[in-house]
């Protein structure tokens, strides 16, 4: 139940700072992960699988989108990257069911991405000043699965 208000509560942090992206494609990716992580909550087993599936559409997108002839540069490519790329694999992973060491291993290498969001927070905020919510919604999808990988492995 926690982890559905803390999941909904970035959602909302990334619908309100849709009135500060300046560039038109990272605002309706935005809108698409808010919308698409509010589906993944819906308490019925189809619509929140649609909106699991849809979300890790969204995160692809928004990583092609990143290597795709634009105006970042190479650190900025880097960085998000490195935030979506674990969190998206685990997610991944978890979809297709997959229970073994992999999963753990993934779940222990969202702390990486985490580090990188609170990277780009202290140090590079006006570099990706367009990408905060997009990269919240991510950011608190890492956290929670690292808590979820602990979990396993405690219990």
């Amino acid at each position: 139940m926690i982890f559905s208000v803390i999941i909904g509560l970035s959602a909302l942090f990334a619908l309100l700072w849709l009135f500060k992206i300046e560039e038109k494609f990272v605002r309706w990716i935005t809108l698409a992960a808010a919308l698409s992580t509010g589906v993944t909550l819906m308490p019925y087993a189809i619509p929140s699988h649609d909106g699991f599936v849809a979300y890790l559409i969204i995160q692809g997108v928004f990583l092609l989108y990143a290597f795709s002839p634009n105006d970042y540069t190479n650190r900025k490519r880097i960085h998000l990257s490195i935030v979506i790329f674990f969190p998206t694999i685990y997610m991944l992973l978890t979809l297709l069911r997959v229970n073994n060491p992999l999963l753990i291993v993934t779940g222990f290498l969202c702390l990486v991405s985490l580090l990188a969001y609170l990277q780009i927070l202290v140090k590079e905020v006006k570099l990706f000043k367009d990408e905060i919510g997009f990269l919240t919604i991510i950011a608190v999808h890492a956290f929670l699965r690292l808590i979820f990988t602990v979990q396993d492995l405690v219990s």
